[in-house]
């Protein structure tokens, strides 16, 4: 699968993306003349900012999943706390299973 395949991929992560758009919704709200938004439509000044901010949530397509078939793996755990691992140098590997779903959207 090529990145541009995954959710989200041309736009960064979910929160950044969310954040982004918040902020340009501020700074959008801010730079509006006051004359104006005392002289349009509420609603309609609604809708357009709407349309400017707003994501469309990916629809899953759920019955078209691919569950690859499990593998092991070693995971590189230096420096995770979780492990205890004090290693300063090099990496340290534990014995871990990679599963991957795909589900198309």
């Amino acid at each position: 699968m090529a990145r541009e395949d995954l959710l989200f991929y041309e736009r960064g992560d979910v929160r950044d993306l969310l954040e982004s758009l918040k902020e340009g919704l501020k700074q959008e709200v801010h730079r509006l003349d006051r004359d104006r938004i005392l002289k349009v439509n509420g609603d309609e000044l609604c809708k357009y900012l709407s349309s400017r901010y707003t994501i469309e949530a990916p629809i899953l397509h759920d019955e078209n999943k691919v569950a690859h078939p499990a593998e092991d793996i070693d995971i590189d755990v230096s420096g995770r706390f979780d492990y205890a691992v004090r290693r300063e140098e090099g990496p340290c590997f534990v014995k871990g299973t990679s599963i991957t779903i795909a589900v198309p959207f």
